[in-house]
């Protein structure tokens, strides 16, 4: 009498279950999965010989298969060991001991529609030897509608909260919430990719990638910031953002000019008083009044034939953070004795004993300082 025979009338007797046990277990695909009370139940073998692929329940045997069995259910992903998989049904909730209804009811690709995959190949009409349990590729449509519910919240923040609102949660604010999206126009997802004008907002439409109002090709970031992101130049640390008063007085000073303003409220501290003494001996700036405030003082702008007198004012350092120290040699080499730029470029810096000098005079001194700014 065969071992399909056998089985099929569960009328297995321990001498023949002997000698059909090799030939059963070399025909079986090499994935088993055992209950985790193998040690009192039955085992359930997988076979492809037959054509349903229907579990074989095998009557508990506790000799050298139950140990064969689950040495194979171990090493191939099944068992008592086994927790969550991607795309299983049961994915959150399911426990590691999986009874046999549930190893009985495990997807298998012949019970997939033919208009889902036309052909299936040798791998998953009769298996093979490194297949893993509850395998993903089974089921991409599960991960897909996991992927959605997982999106469904960033899609509509407020969906849950109104939600909660609906079942009468005391815990949120009295606020009422918007019952409806607040966007149901076709292609925009977020309220921010927007315009902020109610009129434009009620006739807008998403215009796609090519549209007009994406970023440039020197601000390519605005193209769409909710996706990733190469790195952007943002200071890791808060005081990269610092805005030093040198800073803000070359750009009010370059700011002014370009407006033709006459007079310009800058930051007043040693080094912007100091350096508009310096313009104001250079004869860049056309004077500077200091009311007796620590805090600020005017400077008065000088004009020739409509044009500023400051063609360019720059700060040394453009944060709080980085300092820079100039050198003598250094101060040596910014002047520039030939040549149409000769004397014309004023370099500022701070020296050790809190001057505030030019180069050329640092050059006369031989010393060098704290670079501030350079104007011409």
């Amino acid at each position: 009498m065969g071992w399909r025979a056998a089985v099929a009338s569960q009328s297995v007797r321990p001498t023949v279950f002997k000698h059909a046990r090799s030939h059963l277990l070399k025909t079986c695909v090499a994935v088993a999965c055992v209950s985790r009370s193998a040690c009192v139940g039955a085992c359930v073998v997988f076979c492809p010989a037959s054509p349903f692929f229907t579990p074989l329940v095998v009557a508990p045997a506790r000799g050298m298969l139950l140990h064969s069995a689950t040495r194979f259910a171990r090493v191939y992903g099944g068992g008592a060991t086994s927790a969550f998989a991607p795309g299983s049904s049961c994915s959150s909730t399911a426990s590691a001991g999986a009874d046999l209804s549930t190893a009985a009811s495990t997807i298998h690709p012949s019970s997939r529609s033919i208009r889902a995959k036309a052909l299936l190949g040798r791998k998953a009409r009769q298996g093979t030897l490194f297949a893993i349990a509850n395998d993903v590729s089974m089921s991409e449509q599960r991960i897909r509608q996991q992927l959605n519910a997982l999106l469904a919240d960033e899609r509509d923040p407020l969906a849950e909260a109104r939600r909660q609102n609906a079942a009468g949660s005391a815990a949120l604010s009295g606020r009422p919430l918007p019952q409806r999206r607040l966007v149901n126009l076709p292609g925009v997802e977020r309220v921010r990719d927007l315009p902020a004008d109610p009129i434009t907002r009620l006739f807008f439409q998403h215009q796609g990638d090519h549209a007009l109002y994406y970023g440039t090709y020197d601000q390519p970031s605005q193209l769409d910031e909710d996706r990733v992101q190469l790195e952007k130049r943002e200071p890791k640390d808060w005081t990269f953002n610092v805005i030093t008063p040198m800073y803000d007085f070359c750009h009010r000073l370059r700011e002014a000019s370009e407006q033709r303003k006459r007079f310009v409220i800058v930051p007043s501290t040693i080094e912007t008083r100091g350096c508009a003494k310096v313009l104001l001996d250079h004869g860049l700036v056309a004077g500077f009044r200091d009311f007796n405030n620590d805090r600020a003082f005017a400077v008065e702008l000088k004009y020739f034939q409509n044009e500023p007198t400051i063609n360019v004012v720059e700060p040394c350092s453009y944060d709080g953070k980085t300092e820079f120290e100039w050198s003598p040699k250094m101060m040596r080499r910014l002047l520039n004795t030939h040549g149409i730029h000769n004397r014309l470029i004023i370099y500022i810096c701070r020296t050790a004993d809190n001057r505030i000098i030019d180069h050329i005079q640092a050059v006369k001194e031989c010393i060098g300082g704290r670079g501030l700014m350079m104007a011409h």
